[in-house]
């Protein structure tokens, strides 16, 4: 099984994300990855992390993947609480106190 496949095997069984990590983790290389998204197969939704070309990329899923510390919070909140019926115009999220928030910003 080549890199490529292997990749596109987690892509299914992480439903539709994967990233640089997880596939350095099982051996696919940042170069296999490249070689997917240059000929359309994958997208790159942020930062080191991927989604398969025939996906739409969900921004909340994408926030919390790169903020694993993070927690929706204010409007966004509300939002998933059905305690407001529009979309948030910004995701918002609480962090803890002091850690970094450089890999949160958007690309």
């Amino acid at each position: 099984m080549t890199q490529e496949e292997l990749a596109l095997t987690l892509f299914q069984n992480g439903n539709g994300y994967l990233s640089a990590k997880e596939a350095g983790e099982y051996g696919v290389s940042a170069v296999a990855l490249k070689r997917l998204a240059d000929r359309g197969m994958i997208d790159r939704a942020a930062h080191g992390l991927y989604v398969r070309a025939d996906l739409i990329p969900e921004p909340f899923y994408i926030a919390q993947r790169r903020c694993l510390k993070g927690v929706f919070s204010h409007e966004t909140a509300l939002f998933f609480h059905d305690l407001s019926d529009r979309n948030p115009l910004q995701i918002m999220m609480t962090i803890p106190s002091g850690w970094s928030t450089r890999f949160i910003t958007s690309d």
